[in-house]
């Protein structure tokens, strides 16, 4: 019988979906036949997307539709309870055996009360044979410790076999109290605490372009992956409009104002002014063949949309970003926060698997990342002119596998990572020319002496002059 472990939640937005794609992470090295099933998904219109995204990225071996059992419509429309949780058991049961381990991941809380999808969850989990992880969206330490009570006490209630608890989300500032007032309360099961990543909740330009169904008229389909940080409506002067800008933004804006469209292509030239992630055009107002030909070199994509400014806003803000198969960036977040969280080997070990004999690209990037993080270094990466390095840089902060100096111009590199709208939060940047580090390696007797007085930055000193002599 193959093993298994459903990952539900307490209420909508706790960040299951983060959770479950960890667990597949940490499950892929160690399971050689590994599968994923959802018992219920929102919708039939396509693949859900996070079976999509784990069965491309662990390239298990199911269809789409083999790997769920109804959609929430299907759901709804069984009248009788048990049958319901007949037809999930009976699609399970026909994946089982082809796999070692199935995750399951439970329902999205899309009916009216999430107190209803709970207990489905409970329930599923009981029919499966399959010990809950539960996921608490964090709070303050009070009301997160009032919400791990009442998931433990709510899954003992059904007979469930508690795996553990994960508190999700948790502001940064929280989270050293937050853990102290969770493990200061009883029970048998561990109790993970991981904090909020901004970037996890920001949209991409592609989600942008989904939720509206615009029209893409600048910009290449590499930057539709560009996180939407901030929102900036621009009915204003240009220069007003200028000085309320910040990085990362969609400007929205009516598609008669020209003047606003060349403002913001100028933001990714100035160092001076916070480059934008891309620009909304609104009301349907046609483009001259002059702001045409402008847009052809455009640095960043350029939506169209026939809404009325007001309601493209609104829309935007109403978006729910989900986890992608081809948004590397957030997936490198969501793992990134995950491991740095989460004991890996504590969890192998309770879950109790072995590493099989076969090796996998995904098992192998997993041991790398694993390595690494066990003995993190400072790395000095010498092309700060490279867009592949700018963007290699970024998945590694992101994954918090070590700790970056990236060679090159400040400035220039700033100006770049705003134009390209990656983030290098983290890093160091290292002017070559400049940097009182290109004195160290002409002085041997200096650089010794530095050496020995700090390890730590010794390794980035040594790095860095082999670099800047390479150079």
């Amino acid at each position: 019988m193959a093993r298994n472990l459903y990952v539900t939640a307490m209420e909508p937005q706790s960040g299951k979906s983060v959770v479950a794609l960890g667990l597949m992470e940490l499950l892929s090295p160690r399971v050689e036949r590994l599968g994923f099933f959802r018992p219920i998904v929102p919708s039939a219109d396509g693949p859900d997307p996070q079976i999509d995204l784990v069965r491309r990225r662990y390239q298990v071996d199911a269809s789409p539709d083999e790997m769920r059992a109804l959609t929430q419509d299907e759901a709804s429309a069984i009248p009788a309870y048990d049958e319901l949780r007949k037809r999930v058991v009976a699609e399970y049961k026909a994946l089982e055996p082809r796999f070692d381990f199935i995750l399951c991941e439970g329902t999205d809380f899309t009916s009216a009360t999430s107190a209803l999808d709970y207990g489905l969850n409970a329930d599923l989990a009981n029919e499966l044979g399959a010990p809950v992880l539960v996921v608490v969206k964090g709070g303050t330490p009070e009301e997160t410790v009032a919400s791990v009570r009442a998931a433990r006490n709510s899954l003992k209630h059904k007979g469930c076999e508690i795996f553990g608890v994960l508190v999700n989300r948790v502001r940064e500032e929280l989270v050293d109290d937050v853990r102290r007032a969770v493990a200061e309360q009883d029970g048998d099961e561990p109790v993970y605490v991981v904090p909020e990543r901004p970037e996890l909740a920001y949209p991409t330009i592609a989600e942008v372009a989904a939720q509206l169904d615009a029209k893409v008229v600048a910009g290449t389909d590499d930057q539709l992956d560009r996180e939407v940080r901030d929102i900036r409506v621009a009915a204003m002067s240009v220069e007003h409009f200028i000085d309320r800008l910040v990085e990362g933004a969609l400007v929205i804006v009516s598609g008669d104002r020209p003047d606003i469209l060349v403002a913001a292509l100028a933001s990714t030239v100035s160092a001076a002014i916070p480059p934008v992630a891309g620009v909304l055009l609104t009301g349907g107002f046609p483009l001259s063949e002059t702001v045409k030909r402008l847009l052809e070199s455009a640095p960043f994509p350029v939506l169209e949309s026939p809404q009325l400014t007001h309601v493209a806003a609104a829309a935007v803000q109403s978006i729910q970003p989900l986890l992608r198969a081809e948004d590397q960036r957030k997936i490198a977040s969501a793992l990134g926060v995950f491991e740095s969280s989460v004991d890996s080997g504590e969890l192998a070990r309770r879950i109790a698997l072995e590493r099989p004999a076969r090796i996998t690209p995904i098992m192998f990037e997993y041991e790398l990342i694993e390595r690494a993080k066990a003995d993190r270094r400072h790395i000095v990466l010498p092309e700060g002119d490279d867009d592949r390095v700018l963007r290699a840089a970024e998945i590694l902060l992101r994954r918090g596998v070590v700790d970056l100096t990236i060679l090159g111009d400040p400035e220039e590199v700033r100006a770049r990572t705003g134009a390209l709208g990656v983030s290098l939060e983290g890093a160091e940047l290292v002017n070559p020319i400049g940097s009182p580090l290109r004195e160290d390696s002409r002085a041997g007797t200096s650089s010794s002496a530095s050496t020995r007085a700090s390890p730590r930055r010794s390794r980035s000193t040594w790095s860095a002059t082999r670099a800047t002599s390479a150079r």
